[in-house]
């Protein structure tokens, strides 16, 4: 694969993206990879001023967090940072000046790397050290030169800090709670295509999903995952950015994430209802100042085709305003007869700084996938162990769809952060997502019998999820008996509307090994189910960090929360209820039930029964 770099430039983004797309071509079946080389440091000019609000606290973190801001890559050996603190940094400041507060007093500077880099190292005042004593012989000794190299921090597949367990920034070695962090290089390393995929090098984690990689789509999505053997509630336990998000059923492509964060163990201090086992949090890729460009397109097996886009920069002359898109389209066939995939993604960031103490941003996503979904196979009884029946490999159980099921899923995101005094950070925090997931089987099987005789059933079902949350969060510096203490109070707000309906009819029994599926046609399937939930859940927090000692840091939290829900069946009011729960950490406060008058009632599966 060709690599080429296009030189440093603060063009606006559009710009920038003519002159990427520009780089592709195709030789030989092989794809062209174009991305920015990055500004080089010590260049004699000015970088960018950017908007700074990193507290007190330990260095090593604080300097990976202005790196992260600053997009820079900033390299030093650990032991230099070790029990090293800084008073932070607040305010709108260039690289260098930024580097310059935050290890003013540590004894460090830092100093122009290779390769556009930036490096920390020991002051000349703090190299010399006390003359030695001369050895018996009267001449000095001379040793041989140690060279230290610092890795780039969160680079490769190791990270340094995280904000999902505490949602303040901390070093996870500081974190009093055990986090797997799946970096954007290990996701890029690996060729991950979804999220089993991606949480494989995450231990105590497992991910069962519908199909294997060319397999198609499962018409029936739920992946479960499991985090130290517990199962995650998909709508609350996999989130966004902290975010409840609308994608249990429909997954997000992982492109627009810059890494991936597994928080294990309870967690309701700061999110409120979830798993005892814990929650993965997706973070999503952010604007940068510093212009970056990459196309990188790939082909796979049975004709797939993928092309992924990733632009980001400064779209204004003030550099007040930078942007990014990622795109991504992809057209994927499947081992199995008749099942194939397109999808389109979208998702464009804006970061505009409108005051010297303002700041938004605003995120957004559209993907669309069309498809033909692929059911599955029955698993063989044979001696006490289920196996796979001896049928061709591309075998399609039933018959595949003449129309294509069309997935939609929208979502956007604002962030506003205000500044108050030196010392204090107020963040809005607004998400809105929607899904669309109408699932339609013409021709599929269910169950197996003896010989090889199973049942043919056709289905429609409708999926519709939207969700609205919100979060108010205050964090600041306080300086408690001498002692640096970080505090974060917040007031969080979420609303999810969930709609299904079932419908399904039995269309006769056909047998695997004669594949004779298409004798049985497909009927209009008959409404089993249609129910709505509304789940509303208010919850305020807070957490202190306290440094008692230079080497001891005391976390505290609590939360209380209040959640309203009902659900409600069309088809029959015994079903129907409403549910108000009050919790406060860490006692269950009151629980209230209220039932209506019953009438029939018949559950239904997503899945028919056996016969």
């Amino acid at each position: 694969m060709t690599v080429t770099k296009f030189p440093s430039t603060h063009t606006p983004i559009v710009a920038a993206l003519q002159a990427a797309f520009a780089g592709v071509a195709f030789a030989n079946g092989a794809g062209v990879v174009a991305q920015s080389a990055h500004a080089g440091a010590g260049s004699g000019e000015e970088s960018n001023r950017r908007s700074f609000r990193i507290p007190a606290g330990p260095l090593g973190p604080a300097l990976s967090r202005f790196a992260t801001r600053a997009g820079a890559r900033l390299s030093f050996d650990a032991v230099l940072t070790e029990g090293k603190t800084t008073p932070g940094l607040i305010g709108d400041f260039t690289r260098e000046e930024g580097l310059a507060a935050l290890l003013a007093g540590t004894g460090l500077e830092w100093a122009p790397g290779p390769g556009g880099t930036y490096t920390v190292r020991l002051t000349a005042r703090a190299q010399a050290t006390p003359e030695a004593p001369m050895p018996a012989g009267g001449q000095p000794v001379e040793l041989d030169p140690i060279t230290v190299i610092g890795q780039p921090l969160d680079q490769g597949f190791k990270a340094d800090t995280q904000e999902s367990a505490t949602k303040i920034p901390l070093s996870i070695r500081e974190t009093p709670q055990s986090i797997s962090v799946i970096t954007q290089d290990s996701l890029e390393a690996r060729q991950v295509q979804d999220l089993g995929q991606a949480l494989e090098t995450a231990a105590g984690v497992n991910v069962f999903s519908g199909t294997d990689p060319f397999g198609g789509v499962s018409p029936f999505g739920f992946d479960q995952t499991q985090i130290r053997g517990v199962s995650l509630n998909g709508a609350r336990d996999i989130r966004e950015d902290g975010f409840v998000s609308s994608t249990f059923f429909f997954p997000t492509d992982l492109a627009i994430y810059e890494r991936i964060d597994v928080v294990k163990g309870p967690s309701s201090t700061l999110y409120g209802r979830g798993s005892a086992g814990g929650f993965v949090n997706r973070i999503r890729k952010k604007p940068l100042p510093e212009f970056s460009a990459e196309i990188a397109p790939s082909i796979g097996s049975f004709d797939s085709y993928r092309l992924d886009a990733d632009a980001t920069g400064l779209l204004s002359e003030s550099k007040k305003v930078c942007g990014r898109l990622v795109a991504a389209y992809e057209n994927a066939g499947s081992f199995i007869d008749g099942v194939e995939s397109e999808r389109a993604l979208l998702a464009p960031s804006l970061e505009v700084d409108l005051t010297d103490s303002t700041r938004v941003l605003l995120q957004g996503t559209y993907q669309k996938d069309e498809f033909i979904p692929n059911t599955g196979f029955p698993l063989v009884l044979d001696a006490g162990r289920f196996r796979a029946p001896d049928v061709r490999r591309s075998l399609f159980f039933g018959v595949p769809n003449e129309d294509e099921n069309k997935w939609e899923f929208l979502t956007g995101n604002a962030q506003i952060e205000q500044e108050l005094g030196d010392n204090w950070l107020a963040t809005l925090r607004l998400n809105g997502s929607s899904q669309d997931t109408p699932i339609d089987q013409d021709n599929y099987v269910h169950g197996i019998g003896i010989g090889g005789d199973v049942y043919l059933y056709s289905s429609a079902f409708d999926i519709q999820r939207d969700v609205w949350s919100g979060e108010l969060q205050l964090q600041g510096n306080l300086t408690v008996l001498g002692r640096p203490a970080n505090v974060a109070l917040g007031v969080e707000r979420s609303d999810l509307d969930y709609h299904r309906s079932d419908a399904f009819i039995a269309l006769g029994t056909a047998n695997i090994y004669d594949e004779n599926f298409a004798d049985f046609p497909t009927a209009e399937p008959a409404l089993s189910r249609d129910t709505r939930t509304d789940t509303r859940d208010t919850g305020v927090y807070g957490q202190v960090q306290f440094r008692p000692f230079e080497r001891l840091s005391v976390l505290l939290g609590g939360r209380y929360d209040v959640s309203e829900s009902s659900y409600v069946d069309t088809r029959s009011v015994s079903a129907n209820r409403k549910i108000k729960t009050l919790q406060g950490a860490p006692d269950l406060l009151s629980t209230s039930t209220t039932r209506y008058p019953s009438t029939d009632y018949t559950p239904s599966r997503l899945n028919p029964p056996r016969r």
